[in-house]
């Protein structure tokens, strides 16, 4: 028979026990407080006092000490009460060690102001070094710390927030782990790195360096995320990524001493970037399948961005004032699409390799004896040269050397063009289809074909000093339906062999039509009289 009087009594001594539980784990989340004259009047004697997830609250004062947080006081909290600041040299002594040392996990210090740390006897300058993972340091300023401000060593998840730093001899963070975060970090005279990462899936967000003699982030590791961050007056790289799948996006450099962003690693993604004053390069990337997009650099001493690698793409960026070349790619299967670049030194864009696709760009005021666009490279086909646009460049508006073959070089409208004998495209090579592009205004040719099987078909030369089409050399050419008007030269010369010159207009030039080639047809051309010839005068130039 069911005893319910023995039930119930079961059921009592059950709750009992289990309230005796509850209180106990309460009893256990203790808050002990460190107050100068009091009863514990150290932070260390606070700490060991403590147990796991307990909380030890720190009231206002200066505390000179060394604290250690030993093993077996996982999820304790450090905290101050008003303004604390711990002062790593002992009275009257030299400093010995970190302010602060973490051997348990789960740790969250937070409030303090950490000064001193000294590098006597290999102890470490650290202001916090922790050993465990999921560190956490949250509204700390740390100055005058000799090696780090916050050492993570071999731990993960670390979180450093909301912190500042001044001052610091050494580096400002420095972790070995993965899934390490720094937020909210302002640095300012930082003799080191302010932040060096060696982990996976690091993230650096909406910090702040000014002054950094070293990096202000280097990072080295995969999946990491640098955005929001400013810095200025650094003397290295600003960012220097080693890994794959970085991410660098909407921050802002200034004043650096050399890169602005640097990354060796695949599918990298640099985005939405304000980059200027910079003594070296703006942007180098190193790796396949990267994406440049939308970046705004000017005012840089050296290349604005250097790629090297496959399949990559940079988009829709604006270059200003670039004393080297302003777009320099080396690689494979590489896009260059929808940029601005005014006031460069060099080449404003420059590929070596195969499968170039270069659309949509606009080239300004190229300096010295340099090129809008120039394509080169050891056996390069298929290229796309698309709707570009380029004005008063030095030399060349366009060029694609020798070296390439099979390229659509299409809408393009280039003009302005510099120095003497400079064309607008100065087009080499094999096999290349021309077709709708606009040369005008240049001291040269405005198509300078040398090559054989080019299709050259709906184009206009206009007003430039020399040829407006000038056949160099080449076998089985074809140019039909072409426009050449007010060029000072002739306006569609052949010096090939068995050129097809069909439905061309050429007008006002000096002479219409010139050979010293061979043709293999010439019918339905116009020349300044409006009548169709036949007839080719000799070539005079």
């Amino acid at each position: 028979m069911f005893n319910h009087k023995a039930h119930g009594t079961s059921g009592a001594r059950l709750f009992a026990l289990l309230a005796i539980l509850l209180l106990a784990g309460s009893a256990h989340a203790a808050t002990i407080v460190v107050k100068k004259g009091g009863p514990h009047p150290t932070i260390q004697s606070g700490v060991n006092l403590a147990g796991p997830n307990d909380t030890v609250l720190v009231k206002k004062g200066l505390y000179q000490e060394n604290v250690s947080i030993p093993a077996g006081k996982n999820g304790l909290t450090l905290k101050a009460a008003g303004k604390v600041t711990i002062d790593a040299r002992p009275a009257g002594g030299a400093g010995a060690g970190p302010g602060i040392l973490v051997d348990s996990s789960e740790v969250t210090i937070h409030g303090f102001t950490i000064k001193n740390a000294l590098n006597n006897g290999g102890l470490g300058g650290y202001g916090v070094h922790g050993k465990q993972d999921q560190l956490a340091v949250k509204g700390c300023d740390f100055t005058a710390n000799e090696t780090a401000d916050v050492y993570v060593e071999t731990a993960n998840s670390a979180v450093i927030a909301d912190c500042a730093s001044w001052g610091t001899f050494g580096r400002c963070v420095l972790a070995t782990g993965d899934v390490t975060l720094v937020s909210k970090l302002t640095v300012k005279h930082c003799a080191g790195d302010a932040i060096r990462i060696t982990g996976n899936s690091a993230r650096v967000a909406k910090c702040s360096f000014d002054y950094v003699n070293g990096h202000a982030v280097e990072i080295i590791g995969a999946d990491c995320l640098i955005e929001d961050c400013k810095a200025l007056h650094n003397g290295n790289w600003c960012y220097c990524v080693n890994g794959n799948n970085a991410v660098v996006r909407n921050n802002v450099l200034r004043y650096g001493d050399n890169w602005g962003v640097y990354i060796e690693g695949d599918d990298a993604q640099v985005l939405d970037n304000d980059i200027a004053y910079n003594s070296n390069w703006g942007i180098y990337m190193s790796g396949n399948g990267t994406l440049v997009r939308n970046n705004k650099l000017r005012s840089i001493a050296n290349y604005g961005i250097y790629m090297s690698g496959n399949s990559n793409a940079v988009e829709e960026n604006s270059l200003l004032d670039i004393a080297n070349y302003g777009i320099n790619i080396d690689g494979d299967g590489n896009t260059v699409e929808d940029n601005r670049i005014r006031r460069v030194s060099n080449e404003a864009i420059r590929y070596e390799g195969l499968l170039p696709r270069i659309i949509g760009n606009v080239c300004e005021e190229v300096f010295g004896n340099s090129e809008g666009i120039r394509v080169d490279g050891v056996a390069v086909v298929n290229g796309v040269v698309r709707s570009n646009r380029v004005k008063g460049s030095g030399s060349h508006g366009i060029q694609v050397t020798s070296n390439c073959t099979n390229f659509s070089i299409k809408l393009n409208i280039v003009e302005d063009c510099g120095g003497q004998s400079r064309d607008v495209f100065h087009i080499e090579g094999n096999g290349h289809d021309l077709a709708k592009n606009v040369a005008k205004g240049c001291s040269g040719d405005g198509f300078y074909l040398s090559g054989n099987s080019m299709d050259v078909i709906d184009n206009e030369a206009k007003g430039n000093g020399r040829d407006g089409f000038d056949e160099q050399s080449g076998n089985g050419n074809s140019l039909t339906n072409n426009t050449a008007t007010d060029n000072a030269a002739e306006g569609i010369e052949n010096n090939g062999t068995n050129a097809v010159i069909n439905d061309n207009t050429a007008k006002k030039n000096r002479i219409d039509f010139a050979k010293s080639g061979t043709i293999a047809s010439f019918i339905g051309n116009v020349s300044s009289d409006g009548t169709h010839i036949t007839p080719l005068a000799p070539e005079l130039d």
